[in-house]
């Protein structure tokens, strides 16, 4: 098979036998994908890996991103998927693998989004697009519920060190989830909807 590129279409020519014996050439034509969130498979002619990471914009309007102290970097140290984030903003921090305490105090305002019937079942029971997802919520809970020392609206209680050993991959775990939520998480902080997760400056007040 042969092909090339034409006006962002790549072409190939398939040679195969006819009814009669008969060479028949056969003109495949790949258009380029237009829909960004569409995949194409490995196995599929023109087929590319993108490695440009999905951003993030954790700036004051919707409008603005400022490029400036941009910083990769995996969450779990494996794989291609990357988060970027501006290194001017505060809550930057949260998703920081160096930082795993405020990953920790992550989970605990996901957890302080459910219900109280939530918390009691360890569950999601209402879909609202707050707190943990139905496959997150008993394991997201059950961490929470550690963290703070099993007050429901309560703040972490609980060290890095106490963490590791009530779980080995503890920290890991808040990593993910940290990462997974981190849009509902701007949008808790930048919208003050949760008085224990608040920006530095007003949370001292």
């Amino acid at each position: 098979m042969r092909n090339h590129t034409v006006c962002g279409k790549i072409s190939g020519y398939l040679d195969s036998e006819g009814k009669h014996g008969r060479q028949v050439r056969k003109i495949l034509s790949f258009e380029e994908e237009k829909s960004p969130r569409k995949k194409i498979a490995p196995s599929t002619p023109g087929y590319f890996h993108c490695a440009a990471p999905s951003v993030i914009n954790v700036g004051d309007s919707d409008d603005e991103f400022d490029t400036n102290g941009i910083q990769t970097f995996n969450p779990d140290g494996q794989g291609d998927e990357k988060v970027c984030i501006s290194m001017d903003h505060p809550l930057e921090r949260t998703l920081d693998s160096k930082n795993p305490e405020l990953c920790m105090r992550a989970v605990c305002a996901l957890y302080r989004q459910q219900t109280d019937e939530e918390k009691r079942n360890k569950e999601t029971l209402h879909y609202n697009g707050r707190g943990f997802s139905k496959f997150d919520a008993p394991r997201g809970s059950k961490l929470a519920e550690f963290l703070i020392d099993g007050d429901p609206s309560g703040d972490l209680k609980k060290s890095l060190l106490e963490l590791q050993v009530y779980n080995s991959k503890g920290v890991k775990l808040c990593r993910k989830l940290a990462t997974h939520y981190s849009k509902q998480l701007f949008q808790i902080y930048k919208n003050k909807e949760d008085p224990l997760f608040l920006p530095h400056d007003q949370a001292s007040q």
